[in-house]
C-alpha cells in the first residue's frame, strides 16, 4: 500500500484586510477653569521673579509692596495691568 500524498492548496495563510481606524470617541467638554491672572514678583525692583519665591528668606524681607493698576512706578506700569509684588530684601541678604 503506497501513502496518499496530499499536496497544501496554497502556500500561505490568507491575511485579513486591515481594517481603517476608528475615529477617536469626542472628548467631552469638561467645564473649564477660570484662569485668574498671576501678579509678577520684583526683588529690589530690578529681578523679575516667578511665581516661586522658595529662594527668598522670609528673615530677609524688608519691606512688601503691593501694586495693582495706575499706582506702579511708570517703569512697570505697562506690565502692571494684573498688579505686582515689590519685595525689598535687606542690604546684606544675596538672592541665591
Amino acid at each position: 500500500v503506497v501513502p496518499a500524498i496530499v499536496k497544501p492548496q496554497s502556500l500561505g495563510s490568507e491575511v485579513p484586510a486591515k481594517l481603517p481606524a476608528r475615529p477617536a470617541a469626542p472628548a467631552f467638554d469638561q467645564p473649564s477653569r477660570a484662569v485668574r491672572p498671576q501678579p509678577f514678583y520684583l526683588i529690589n525692583f530690578r529681578i523679575l521673579v516667578g511665581a516661586s519665591l522658595a529662594k527668598v528668606n522670609p528673615q530677609g524681607i524688608a519691606n512688601v509692596y503691593v501694586y495693582r493698576g495706575a499706582d506702579a512706578p511708570v517703569k512697570w506700569r505697562g506690565l502692571a495691568t494684573d498688579g505686582f509684588i515689590a519685595i525689598t530684601l535687606k542690604p546684606h541678604v544675596l538672592l541665591r
